[in-house]
């Protein structure tokens, strides 16, 4: 299990996250990457280098016995504009979805 601190940026990229074992795998538009932690002493590591990404977005991670804490950035799109045969609530529901995607947050993956 692996806390991943997001942190929004403006970006058009498509960027997931996931763990395996001590292993965060990273998707950026559709190319994966995974960096592995297993035989890492505890400690904090910056300045990663993919051969893989075009865009890494993985600012930092520090490893402890408590486990993995690792600090990442989260692209999001352009503010929504509403489409002219979309109701006020699904446009709310998108604006709202957009909107928490801009704000720091963290997750458990």
């Amino acid at each position: 299990m692996i806390t991943l601190n997001l942190t929004p940026q403006r970006g058009d990229r498509t960027v997931s996250y996931s763990s395996n074992g001590q292993s965060l795998v990273i998707t950026v538009d559709g190319e994966v990457d995974e960096f592995d932690f297993s035989q890492s002493p505890d400690g904090i590591f910056s300045d990663f280098v993919s051969d893989t990404l075009a865009f890494n977005p993985l600012l930092s991670v520090e490893k402890n016995s408590d486990g993995i804490v690792a600090s990442a950035i989260m692209p999001y799109g352009a503010e929504p504009a509403r489409h002219v045969e979309e109701t006020n609530e699904e446009f709310n529901a998108r604006y709202a979805e957009w909107s928490e995607r801009r704000l720091n947050r963290e997750v458990t993956i």
